[in-house]
């Protein structure tokens, strides 16, 4: 005779906050820790890539009701990175940066460098070196 077996799957739910500033202050009582996996020739430094920093961020933010995501629009003829993180509480934190160059290879550098800064910044994840010496 075969046993059906059930499978219970293991949630990590997080309790449900009120607000945008007490879910981030939980999701960073402990930050996902994000590898540099990554080399700037130029300045021969370490970072971690966007799909990097994104694998482990997204899943983290989501546990604590938070959506992430990114646009652009044109302001005065300026291409802008416009990131948001939102709450399920309908709270939400944005991170705009402009995009002053004009060749596309440069134009698409500019707009993933924008987007690794913008999760970082509205996140408080640290995803590079510290170069300030």
């Amino acid at each position: 005779m075969t046993e059906a077996k059930t499978e219970t799957k293991k949630t990590t739910a997080v309790k449900k906050t009120k607000t945008l500033a007490e879910a981030l202050a939980e999701f960073q009582v402990d930050l996902p820790q994000v590898d540099l996996d990554s080399v700037n020739p130029h300045f021969k430094s370490k970072f971690a890539s966007l799909s990097n920093i994104t694998k482990k961020v997204l899943p983290e933010l989501s546990k604590h009701g938070f959506s992430y995501s990114v646009g652009s629009f044109v302001d005065n003829g300026l291409l802008v990175v416009d990131a948001h993180l939102i709450h399920e509480s309908g709270e939400s934190r944005s991170f705009q940066f402009p995009i002053t160059e004009t060749q596309p290879q440069k134009i698409g550098s500019a707009i993933t460098y924008a987007k690794r800064y913008a999760i970082q910044a509205l996140t408080g994840v640290v995803a590079d070196e510290d170069d300030d010496g």
